[in-house]
């Protein structure tokens, strides 16, 4: 069984080296529970992953582990906690850790050749919620008003000001950009945002059918931008009977 990807990319983002991934998968620590229990504190950690192997006298990759083994305590410390308060050990619309949405955007490039820009890529929020439901096999629905990019996530709140007098100043929020505006456009714009969180969250392998041995991509990038074009195509001529700003166009889109 390999190490669980979640794992590899908390090391990987602590700066271990691939010496030390493959030593501590060789030593059957393969998911972040594991990584967490496997020693009880911090001056633990050279002796129990690395006894005998020369790792153990780099000082520089026991820091890393150390780093890394604190990190993934913390997280599983957090689901524990909303365990026993009776939730959901994850919170579905939390962002991912920084190593794991790296790592997810990396190997999206690496398959791709392409980085999205910030306003079609997905924001934190929405990558974090579509990889757990990909992980569940349970995706779950999501209002298409709700989709934010990287971009107007970042600008969600911004203000501008206008003064038209000495004495008085009018403050509006920055609203009229991108997908947080209204319209046909705006929504089909939502719809691509989600048609590449799809595909980012989905760009890993899995087996299939079940108990098989093929080897197939969980959710391919360009089938779901298929099927947002096939939903733009079907849709846009709609625009010839409705205005865009009209509530029966939304209805039907």
């Amino acid at each position: 069984m390999p190490m669980e990807a979640d794992l590899r990319a908390a090391l990987m983002a602590n700066g271990l080296s691939m010496t030390a991934i493959d030593h501590i998968e060789s030593i059957q620590c393969l998911t972040l529970k594991q990584f967490a229990n496997w020693v009880d504190s911090r001056a633990e950690v050279a002796k129990s992953f690395y006894a005998g192997n020369p790792l153990e006298k780099q000082l520089a990759m026991v820091s890393a582990t150390k780093m890394a083994w604190r990190e993934v305590s913390a997280v599983i410390e957090r689901q524990i906690k909303r365990s026993a308060e009776g939730l959901d050990t994850d919170l579905l619309d939390e962002p991912l850790a920084d190593s794991t949405r790296k790592n997810l955007e990396a190997t999206f490039a690496a398959r791709y050749k392409w980085s999205l820009e910030l306003r079609l890529k997905p924001a934190d929020t929405l990558l974090g919620r579509i990889k757990r439901g990909f992980e569940r096999q349970a995706p779950s629905l999501l209002s298409v008003s709700r989709v934010r990019s990287v971009y107007s996530f970042n600008r969600a709140g911004e203000k501008k000001k206008q003064r038209i007098s000495d004495t008085i100043t009018l403050t509006m929020e920055d609203d009229q950009a991108g997908e947080s505006a209204e319209g046909y456009r705006a929504r089909m714009l939502q719809y691509e945002i989600m048609a590449n969180a799809w595909g980012v969250a989905g760009c890993y392998e899995m087996t299939w059918p079940v108990g098989g041995t093929d080897k197939v991509l969980y959710c391919h990038w360009q089938n779901a931008m298929s099927h947002y074009r096939l939903f733009r195509e079907k849709s846009e001529p709609l625009l010839d009977r409705f205005t865009e700003h009209c509530p029966a166009l939304h209805a039907h889109v």
